[in-house]
């Protein structure tokens, strides 16, 4: 033991012969000693996801790469041969791929094939290496227009971002299927700028609504953006709305009261009489947006004169004053007018709301008052 000195795994013999007692000129000898086990780590590498299994060694190696990545070690006999597999995974984050291999210690020969085999002479670490191709997101994944029956959609279009999150970039399908539900096919136009995706280069895939005749209702469509194989495909939910053009007011229970004033002080005509017309009315708001009161509704008023035969009238300016509660209301109106020989005036009354519509026009006929002229 004396002349054994040990360094790493090289074993330095120093011998020397005895020759009367005495040592004679020692001679050197380096024996290389091997360890009878060895280990092997696996590690990963990348932006990829994916497993590194064992093929028949015992004990095995099952490794799932993770966030970071994790390294499992086993331990193995001097000069066993180890098969290592790289199986890529799918998840809802990305398609992934594995790459290539690297290795420490002399004699590793593991390149890009996704089968590593190595001679355990020594202990050695392997990193797998996966990446995340090309994977499509669309931003925002869902787009709704809104459309009046007849009209145009507000807005006409819009655009979607489509990024890749992956390493690789992404060749896509010269034309984009677009599947209808329901099956109407000309409300929908999808067009995208770019056929090659990359990370650093991100496409615009715009939606627009065509002009169409539909009817009021809810349209769904969907976009399917494809990779040029066909074998992934990443979708934009598409809604439209079509409302029912806003109906006019309605009026209902219309009925009128002629209150004779003969007031010469604001009428100029020969013999002039001065009435109010107070009309009272329901009113009803078939959009479900109108006021709580007749009041808030603004009303416009609209009368129309017809005379039955000579007569006419002045100071044709409105006097009107307008109450109520709820959706009933009184109309008052004062005018100046003159009869002449006829016994009636039709009057025609519409009302019109904030935002325009008018409502459909309600005829009235005044009759003569007895015993004017």
């Amino acid at each position: 033991d004396d002349g054994v000195s040990e360094t790493d795994e090289t074993v330095v013999l120093t011998l020397g012969a005895l020759t009367n007692g005495t040592l004679g000129t020692p001679s050197v000898h380096t024996v290389t000693v091997t360890d009878n086990e060895v280990t092997l780590t696996v590690q990963f590498d990348g932006g990829g996801s994916g497993d590194v299994s064992t093929q028949d060694a015992t004990p095995p190696i099952s490794c799932t790469s993770g966030d970071p990545p994790s390294a499992c070690t086993e331990t193995y006999p001097n000069g066993t041969t180890i098969t290592l597999l790289a199986t890529p995974t799918f998840t809802s984050e990305g398609i992934f791929r594995f790459e290539d291999w690297s290795g420490t210690g002399s004699g590793f020969t593991c390149t890009t094939n996704s089968t590593c085999v190595v001679t355990m002479d020594q202990s050695r670490t392997v990193t797998a290496r996966f990446s995340t191709i090309g994977w499509i997101t669309l931003t925002p994944s869902s787009r709704s227009f809104t459309q009046p029956e007849g009209g145009t959609a507000s807005p006409a279009s819009a655009t979607i971002t489509v990024s890749n999150t992956g390493d690789r970039p992404v060749q896509l399908s010269p034309t984009l299927p677009i599947i209808y539900t329901p099956n109407v096919t000309s409300w929908l136009k999808a067009q995208l700028d770019k056929l090659v995706i990359d990370t650093l280069s991100p496409g615009t895939l715009t939606l627009s609504i065509l002009p169409n005749s539909l009817p009021a209702g809810i349209y769904n469509a969907e976009v399917l953006v494809r990779d040029d194989g066909g074998q992934y495909s990443w979708s934009a939910q598409v809604t439209l709305t079509v409302s029912a053009p806003p109906t006019a007011p309605l009026l209902s229970n219309v009925s009128y009261n002629l209150i004779q004033l003969n007031d010469d002080l604001r009428c100029t005509l020969s013999t002039p009489y001065a009435s109010s017309f107070e009309v009272v009315f329901d009113y009803t708001d078939p959009n479900g947006n109108g006021p709580t009161t007749i009041v808030q509704a603004a009303l416009d008023l609209a009368w129309v004169f017809v005379f039955g035969g000579p007569g006419g009238f002045s100071n044709y300016t409105y006097l009107s004053s307008v109450s109520g509660n709820g959706w009933s209301g009184t109309v008052t109106t004062t005018q100046c007018y003159r009869f002449g020989s006829n016994s009636y005036v039709d009057i025609t009354m519409t009302i019109e709301d904030l935002t325009g519509l008018r409502s459909d026009e309600i005829p009235l006929r005044i009759d003569r008052p007895s015993g004017s002229n």
